[in-house]
């Protein structure tokens, strides 16, 4: 059995509704699972998880990379997965056999925005260490990471925290630690539209989708295990 990873930050528009439901999803398709872990804020309604409290001193993907680390401090598994508050699970899985799922090879964007600046960094980071090609491990579904691997990562974030464009943790440890991945179209939904659930059996909303959202929610009436 493998535990669960959530890296809670404090920006939730939707008092944490997004964790609530996700935590539904994994109840109901999830074998396998251990313990669950939330490194960050702690919602209110959570019970029977390990809670580490972490905040957001750095960007985005260098808090990723902060609050793994703070849950192996912590004691989580060797293996674990990680989940991301907006995760919907919507097909049964097994957390230690969960597959790897890229977008496909990366290529350099002219004139990005602040987010596909961090992946043009982390694709020439790649490609100077000898990767070639680089592929997008960015999805918006679950990863499997091995602690002894991502803690490979550390001296780079050391390198990097502070700085205002940082690594993917993701893209970095895909590329450096697996061999097998599957490619699919990214689960995360930026309009309201029929739910269609691809082969990663997992589904990402934005909070603009209120129409899928509503339906998201009557998919999983039941508390979950870890809901007072």
């Amino acid at each position: 059995m493998s535990d669960v990873l959530y890296i809670l930050g404090y920006g939730s528009t939707m008092y944490d509704w997004e964790i609530r439901l996700s935590l539904r999803s994994l109840d109901k398709y999830a074998k396998n699972i251990d313990r669950v872990f939330i490194v960050g804020k702690r919602p209110a309604f959570v019970k029977d998880v390990m809670h580490i409290p972490c905040g957001d001193p750095f960007q985005p993907s260098n808090n990723h990379f902060l609050k793994v680390f703070a849950a192996i401090d912590g004691g989580i598994s060797e293996n674990f997965l990680l989940m991301n508050d907006d995760f919907y699970m919507m097909k049964p899985f097994d957390v230690e056999k969960y597959p790897y799922y890229v977008r496909g090879k990366m290529e350099t964007i002219e004139n990005p925005s602040r987010y596909q600046k961090m992946l043009n960094k982390t694709l020439d980071y790649l490609k100077h260490k000898g990767y070639d090609p680089v592929w997008h491990y960015g999805c918006h579904c679950p990863i499997i990471y091995n602690k002894t691997n991502f803690l490979e990562l550390k001296p780079i974030f050391e390198k990097v925290k502070y700085e205002i464009i940082g690594l993917s943790p993701r893209i970095l440890y895909g590329n450096m630690f697996t061999n097998k991945h599957r490619v699919i179209n990214d689960p995360k939904m930026h309009e309201d539209k029929l739910i269609a659930v691809n082969q990663a059996g997992c589904l990402s909303s934005s909070p603009k989708c209120q129409e899928v959202l509503n339906k998201i929610v009557k998919l999983f009436p039941e508390k979950s295990r870890w809901e007072l």
